[in-house]
């Protein structure tokens, strides 16, 4: 045999084994469903959800096959930067806040967190990268509760560096945060992932600046990018186009998005608050609309107006985790209990055995570009566990 028709045959192999991949996947997901289990202890549930999140803090899985990458086999090359991008921004970011949350309410995380950030910092806190996505205050949020805990200086390096990086990409921007460079959308990813930080930094050191420029993001967004009737978001709204909304309109996480940053602004700003009362009751039309549009089995899907999408781990248990909240800061009311405990119920369907959270929805790729796999991920791993905190702790 030439080497000719070695390669020909070798490709022939490769073209086969590539053809049956679709296969292999649904084999996947079939394996997957048979692992579900059935919870009735709810600490044993919460034991194994954490296990697997702070595992994964340490020694990330590789993720899912996300759209980007499905087609052609050289696609998969771009894949594996897409995944590096991906697995250093807010996907881990939001592993880390469900791992801290967990150590706020049950306490015995703090080294993983630790170890954690031991790789993202020098001794000094200086970060090891430069600073270049907003996502980067997701982990500014996590290192000034290390700050708080431990007192050790390089983590309040390190939010500084956050907070100030953020402060001149607002002051270059003339407007909002921009969610990355050179885009004129600013889209509801953001008020989750600074507006949590932005306050906390201003509870720790006092810095009005921080707590104006998380005013101003949710402020902006509500009146330029929030339906009227419902209370739902837009994924966004162009600052080039008279601020005209933009995106899908009720997608799952991006509703997720937008309470995670609207319940800080109600449990951080006072009631007297001249602006207090406008965001309380963005909340409170909000939730109205989320409470009617909960599914049958208790869970939200990937566009949560239409009863036929696709169940979303990571939206569901971002409201939840969100929503609880509200309900312990008396922003809404108890009636909401029925809700919480449904889509808690759903989310402990969608959990193996081995506490591996699975119907996630995969990385959103850009405006209307929505990923259609469904499986495990960091993000979703880590908010479950944040829900589940809240869900059955109570702080003393």
């Amino acid at each position: 045999m030439n080497i000719v028709n070695a390669v020909c045959i070798l490709f022939l192999v490769i073209l086969f084994l590539y053809s049956l991949k679709d296969l292999f996947i649904k084999i996947i997901r079939k394996w997957n469903s048979l692992h579900r289990f059935s919870w009735v202890d709810n600490d044993v549930y919460f034991k194994k959800v954490s296990s697997v999140a702070q595992r994964w803090l340490l020694d990330p899985p590789m993720l899912p096959a996300f759209d980007v990458a499905v087609g052609m086999p050289w696609n998969y090359i771009s894949y594996r930067r897409v995944c590096e991008e991906v697995r250093r921004g807010w996907p881990m970011g939001l592993l880390a806040k469900g791992v801290m949350v967990a150590d706020i309410y049950a306490g015995g995380r703090l080294d993983v967190l630790e170890k954690f950030y031991a790789r993202y910092l020098t001794s000094e806190g200086r970060f090891r990268f430069s600073l270049k996505y907003v996502d980067d205050a997701l982990h500014g949020e996590v290192l000034l509760y290390l700050y708080k805990k431990t007192g050790n200086q390089k983590y309040r390096q390190a939010s500084d560096e956050i907070f100030y990086w953020l402060l001149g990409q607002y002051r270059r921007s003339k407007t909002t945060l921009p969610y990355r460079d050179k885009i004129s959308v600013r889209f509801v990813d953001t008020l989750g992932m600074i507006i949590p930080f932005l306050f906390e930094y201003n509870a720790q050191f006092v810095n009005k600046d921080a707590q104006e420029l998380a005013v101003l993001h949710m402020e902006d967004f509500i009146l330029f990018a929030v339906e009227k009737r419902s209370g739902l978001p837009f994924h966004g709204y162009n600052v080039e186009f008279s601020n005209m909304p933009t995106g899908l309109f009720s997608w799952g996480r991006g509703v997720g998005w937008y309470v995670l940053g609207l319940v800080e602004v109600l449990t951080q700003l006072t009631s007297s608050n001249t602006k207090f009362e406008f965001f309380q009751q963005s909340f409170i039309k909000l939730a109205n609309t989320v409470r009617d549009l909960q599914k049958k089995d208790g869970g939200w899907g990937d566009i949560i107006n239409i009863s036929t999408s696709k169940y979303d781990s990571s939206a569901t248990a971002m409201i939840l985790y969100a929503f609880k909240k509200a309900m312990m800061a008396g922003i809404i009311d108890p009636s909401y209990q029925d809700m919480l405990s449904q889509g808690f119920h759903r989310l402990q369907g969608s959990t193996t055995k081995a506490g591996v959270v699975l119907d996630s929805q995969g990385v959103c790729m850009g405006l209307n570009k929505h990923s259609g796999v469904f499986s495990f991920t960091p993000y979703s791993q880590g908010m479950v566990l944040a829900a589940t905190s809240v869900m059955i702790f109570e702080l003393d």
